[in-house]
């Protein structure tokens, strides 16, 4: 049997959770955070600029609606990015 590690897993994905990416900074920031690799979920309390934004993303990347004062949305982004890989960042803007 092979002990356990709480080292991180270097060979999975690393993410980074963004808040308010729809416009702004925050489109700013995520764009960042997916040109330097890693993969980006996103939330944006205003559909309209969060389902364009979908669209247009690729790869493995994440736009979720919803409102940060929330505490189910905030649960569900650190889920859904546990879920693509290991959590590294959460940028708040």
């Amino acid at each position: 049997m092979t002990p356990q590690s709480n080292a991180p897993r270097l060979h999975d994905p690393r993410t980074v959770v963004v808040t308010g990416c729809g416009q702004g900074i925050g489109l700013a920031i995520l764009e960042r955070v997916m040109a330097d690799g890693y993969i980006a979920v996103g939330i944006e309390l205003d559909r309209g600029l969060a389902e364009p934004l979908r669209a247009r993303l690729n790869g493995p990347h994440e736009i979720l609606v919803g409102d940060v004062a929330d505490d189910a949305v905030l649960e569900g982004a650190a889920a859904e990015a546990a879920r693509r890989g290991d959590l590294h960042g959460w940028v708040n803007s």
